[in-house]
């Protein structure tokens, strides 16, 4: 459709009542989004330098400003595919390193267990975590991050076709699956470690 955005599509399918409603709701999520991604490595770069908070944003954020506007889509890719490397490094540090700590994966599992909770069929909607509400929940998150979220959708148009965007939607499937697998057991990992220890204030 040689359409910059998704919301240019949205627009044509459902009117424009439809693209403000969406391009709204995208605004303020990464107006929030962006919050959180500036406050959690400026907080990091403060806590090791002796940097003020407001010093490490402001640092933050031009340094990415700085290399986003002089790269454009092949600095972030590539800024990304980074991203995703420590990311592995980081949780899978925490994973295994944790689990030698601990003293192996059945032992995780075992003070872990009461924070389990696999295949819970209830339709109670006020219970946190069942079958239905990760299934349906997750469907509509992932939807909302894949098919049209502007900053997914651009980087899906830098392809060369849309069998490229679509092999690399796929071979991110696994790749995020694996990340969120791991991610979990680090939590489950992190729990058995200090499950029982007593803190004072």
């Amino acid at each position: 459709m040689k359409s910059p955005s998704a919301y240019g599509y949205l627009e044509k399918r459902f009117g424009i009542a439809t693209r403000i409603v969406a391009s709204l709701a995208f605004s303020l999520q990464m107006i929030l989004y962006m919050g959180i991604v500036l406050y959690a490595p400026a907080l990091a770069l403060s806590a090791v330098t002796e940097m003020s908070y407001l010093g490490s944003i402001l640092s933050v954020g031009l340094v990415c400003t700085f290399y986003s506007a002089l790269g454009g889509i092949r600095a972030v890719l590539i800024t990304d595919v980074f991203q995703s490397f420590l990311m592995f490094l980081g949780i899978g540090s925490v994973a295994f390193g944790g689990t030698f700590i601990v003293g192996g994966v059945t032992e995780v599992f075992a003070l872990a267990q009461d924070r389990l909770e696999f295949f819970d069929m209830s339709l109670d909607p006020t219970i946190r975590h069942t079958f239905w509400t990760q299934s349906i929940g997750g469907m509509f998150i992932f939807l909302s991050i894949y098919a049209v979220n502007q900053a997914q959708v651009q980087r899906l148009l830098s392809t060369k076709s849309v069998k490229s965007a679509q092999t690399a939607l796929w071979l991110q499937w696994p790749i995020l699956a694996t990340l969120s697998c791991v991610t979990s057991y680090a939590g489950l990992v992190m729990y058995a470690h200090y499950k029982g220890m007593n803190y004072e204030a």
